[in-house]
């Protein structure tokens, strides 16, 4: 089985998660995929408001 190789953001050690860099993370990956599969959103939260703001031509699924 091949192996696939992970590109990662990040030093080896990041420091501790924070709302910022989750922020960051989840803008990279809306900003950067074609089809986007949404398990749970919190309506108030702050992935609907990084979804509002998506591409409206992306395809978001929710399941």
């Amino acid at each position: 089985m091949p192996w696939g190789l992970m590109v990662a953001p990040f030093p080896d050690a990041p420091d501790t998660p924070n709302a910022r860099r989750a922020v960051w993370c989840n803008q990279y990956v809306i900003e950067h995929s074609d089809r986007l599969v949404i398990g749970h959103l919190n309506p108030d939260g702050m992935l609907a408001c990084l979804l509002s703001e998506a591409d409206p031509q992306k395809e978001i699924v929710y399941l």
